[in-house]
């Protein structure tokens, strides 16, 4: 996928653009970029590839070299959707030894 997209949340007036593999002597998986809401540029810098990391503002929020280094803030789990890990009753039942209860539970989330 290479060339420019546009991604949009109208609801909260946030647009986000990326340019793909078109940035001159760089690899085809860079991406350049930035994000606004309401029209005001609210990150000016995005830049990265799709194969290692991604920053912000010249901040690191992803790379695939340090696993943890994700900036994740947990919402309150009334904020969150059935399918979120901390939810999931299938993922509870299967970290406290139930396998067969975790499978009855995940086949009743994925048909629901």
């Amino acid at each position: 996928m290479l060339g420019k997209i546009k991604f949009e949340d109208v609801t909260n007036g946030i647009t986000g653009y990326l340019n793909i593999g078109e940035e001159r002597r760089l690899p085809k998986d860079y991406f350049s970029g930035h994000i606004e809401q309401h029209g005001i540029v609210v990150c000016e810098s995005i830049k990265g590839n799709y194969m290692g990391y991604a920053d912000f503002d010249d901040e690191r929020y992803l790379d695939i070299r340090e696993p943890n280094n994700y900036k994740i803030t947990d919402l309150p789990l009334d904020k969150c959707l059935d399918s979120e890990a901390r939810k999931r009753s299938d993922l509870r039942e299967l970290y406290a030894g139930n396998d067969d209860q975790a499978q009855e539970n995940k086949t009743a989330l994925e048909v629901a």
